[in-house]
């Protein structure tokens, strides 16, 4: 890519400031209604249930972000009563089928929504209809963008609790599944360093610094939730979700004082690091990808206290200790009810938006990961948590036919099961049509509706081949790619 162009595209994705929390969480809500609306839209066979999947992630995630982000109010209404009004009038399909493991059907459904508007984004930021307001901010801020990498912080850490899992019952060795899960990472982040180095692709140096990116982010951040799962998988379950809890408050803890009183790097990040002080540090070089490590664990460590915190109280084999406020008093035990612990998620939510209410959106930093942005990830995250639970989980299974699928939707299967793989897969695409194809130039065709037109069609097919993709990709052995449960 010539400089010219690579500079332009630069400054096209650069120097914003965000917008607000509340019209991020109503994009999330639409999205969930429309989901819930699928529910009761049924293929005949595979091939029509995944063209419904493409068609549903073209409406619930590309659509909300572009051609109708000034209607985001609307939209919801819309959505939501359309939702209400299907579970009123159609009382015998209120539920989903019960599954015969309905805590990995719910975290993988969770994987699946994260992922699917974290890599819309990815490609949709490049196009004048995706607005300014959703793109990655510079310092402070929030944005739509912003959230991508902390809720796939989280997402991979819920994951975390099949690795203690194994740990406990030594079916694998921590060192093959630190090599399997974080040399990958590592690999492709050199190779996208130097790929991107190689070719003059824009990059915003600012995100994470000069050599660093997500992938060694999420590297380093999975070796350290490991080891912190590895510590902790020899207590009971209950015992491991609160030890868990504290590393998480304490790695909050440590990250925030850092920031306050600790090196002086927040001062520089915010007040910009000069060219020839990057030049001059290898550290310094990569101070934000640095800087925010400890922020990204913390959110990584969160996830695994709150997938425990589901796991424990909707298993009904589970017999250990729980906490008594989300629970029934059965005959014998306490029992897990999946409204008291969906209210109870929806209230960490609550208190987590309070917090960044608190601080004032002009005080989030994804750059920084500080408390704010760490808060307000949690707040989302628990937000779309709360309202799956009710998808997926049943007070009473027994009323409703156990079905053998995998999960809710075909397309949640491939993209949740090869998650690793969806995510290298769009960064590829997406860089691969930016080489060739200039966004900009597209936006100045005229008429302006034709413009608008092939903006959206170019990202509609980016959204659809991406997921076919990995599909063909997933027959292949690449199991190092893959995300268990």
């Amino acid at each position: 890519m010539d400089a010219v162009r690579a500079e332009k595209h630069r400054q096209f994705v650069s120097g914003h400031t965000g917008g607000s929390a509340i019209e991020i969480l109503g994009l999330f809500s639409a999205a969930l209604a429309i989901g819930y609306v699928r529910l009761f839209f049924h293929g005949t066979s595979e091939t029509v249930s995944i063209a419904l999947d493409l068609l549903c992630t073209v409406v619930a995630f590309a659509l909300p972000c572009t051609l109708l982000a000034d209607y985001t109010l609307e939209l919801v209404i819309l959505t939501c009563s359309t939702a209400c009004l299907v579970y009123l009038k159609l009382p015998s399909l209120r539920h989903c089928p019960t599954f015969h493991n309905a805590f990995s059907v719910w975290r993988r459904l969770l994987r699946a929504v994260v992922l699917f508007y974290t890599c819309v984004c990815i490609y949709a930021v490049d196009f004048p209809i995706f607005p300014r307001r959703f793109a990655k901010t510079e310092t402070f801020g929030i944005s739509l963008m912003d959230t991508g990498v902390g809720l796939i912080a989280i997402a991979t850490g819920m994951s975390n609790v099949a690795f203690i899992n194994d740990c406990r019952n030594r079916q694998s060795s921590l060192l093959k599944v630190i090599v399997k899960s974080t040399i990958p990472s590592l690999l492709l982040g050199a190779i996208r360093t130097l790929t991107v180095k190689t070719l003059g692709y824009p990059e915003h140096v600012s995100e994470y610094g000069i050599h660093w990116n997500f992938f060694i982010t999420l590297a380093l951040v999975r070796l350290g939730g490991f080891l912190c799962g590895y510590v902790v998988s020899g207590q009971s379950d209950f015992d491991a979700m609160n030890n868990t809890l504290v590393l998480a408050l304490l790695a909050v803890c440590l990250h925030h004082f850092g920031l306050l009183v600790g090196l002086g790097w927040a001062s520089r990040i915010t007040n910009e690091i000069s060219p020839a002080d990057r030049e001059s540090s290898l550290v310094l070089a990569n101070a934000e990808g640095l800087l925010s490590l400890l922020g990204y664990l913390s959110l990584f460590l969160f996830g695994t206290v709150l997938s425990y915190f589901v796991h424990i109280h909707t298993d009904p084999n589970n017999r250990g200790s729980k906490v008594k406020f989300v629970c029934v008093q059965g005959k014998r035990t306490w029992i897990g009810e999946t409204r008291k612990v969906a209210t109870a998620v929806l209230g960490i939510s609550a208190l987590a938006f309070l917090v960044v209410a608190l601080y004032g959106a002009g005080s989030v930093s994804r750059r920084l990961v500080n408390l704010p942005y760490i808060a307000l990830q949690i707040g989302l995250m628990t937000f779309v948590m709360g309202v799956t639970l009710l998808w997926v989980f049943h007070n009473q299974p027994g009323e409703y036919k156990v079905t053998n699928k995998k999960d809710l939707f075909s397309l949640v299967t491939i993209v949740s099961d090869n998650s690793f793989a969806y995510f290298l897969i769009s960064n590829v695409v997406t860089g691969l049509l930016n080489m060739f194809i200039d966004t900009l130039v597209i936006a100045e065709l005229q008429p302006a509706w034709f413009s608008t037109a092939c903006q959206f069609l170019l990202l509609t097919a980016y959204v659809v081949v991406c997921p076919l993709i990995t599909r063909t990709l997933s027959f292949l052995p690449l199991s190092p790619m893959r995300v268990k449960g």
